[in-house]
């Protein structure tokens, strides 16, 4: 014989339909749990910005920085060119100073050395001015020595005249290298 289950049939109904509800209770509830999942994703996201936005700034003014830094880098070798053109300049002039020196030495010498040997010429004319030419003649073994005492004669007029034209000459550009002296210590 076959039993009967003694459980009301109504009982299995409620079951059905509970069971029925809280599938749809689960089903409605997930999707709502699934959207209060990306509020906690945008607390984040804004944070995840916050901070990219932070790095982007960093970024920007280390960029800006090193730009900056090029730029002084530039400046600083224009300076140092600048530098090494002016120590160019300075050498330069002083080359031009130590050659100008020396000239001044030489022609300070070669003055007084012209001036020495004009002293003796003029010493000699001297000497030779007192003498008359018929003395000369008279003085002289022959007719050659008095012509050759007439040319040493004319020969130290020559070289006086010379003398006295190479002293001014050298006077003269002494002066002009002074000058040039003067002028290269005040560029």
């Amino acid at each position: 014989m076959k039993l009967r289950p003694t459980t009301p049939v109504s009982k299995s109904f409620v079951a059905k339909s509970l069971l029925v509800t809280s599938a749809v209770l689960l089903a409605a509830a997930s999707p709502m749990q699934m959207l209060s999942r990306p509020v906690y994703a945008d607390e984040y996201d804004e944070k995840i910005a916050a901070i990219q936005r932070q790095i982007d700034g960093y970024n920007a003014e280390a960029s800006r920085l090193a730009s900056e830094a090029d730029n002084l880098k530039n400046q600083l070798a224009i300076l140092y060119n600048q530098k090494a053109a002016i120590q160019a300049q300075i050498n330069e002039s002083q080359a031009k100073y130590d050659k100008l020196t020396a000239r001044i030495k030489e022609n300070t010498q070669r003055i007084a050395t012209n001036q020495e040997v004009l002293g003796e010429t003029i010493a000699d004319m001297y000497v030779d001015d007192g003498i008359s030419p018929l003395e000369m003649l008279a003085s002289s073994k022959n007719i050659a020595d008095y012509i050759d005492k007439q040319e040493y004669r004319a020969a130290l007029r020559d070289n006086l005249t010379k003398r006295i034209e190479e002293i001014k000459k050298l006077k003269k550009q002494l002066e002009q290298d002074k000058l040039a002296v003067e002028q290269t210590l005040k560029d």
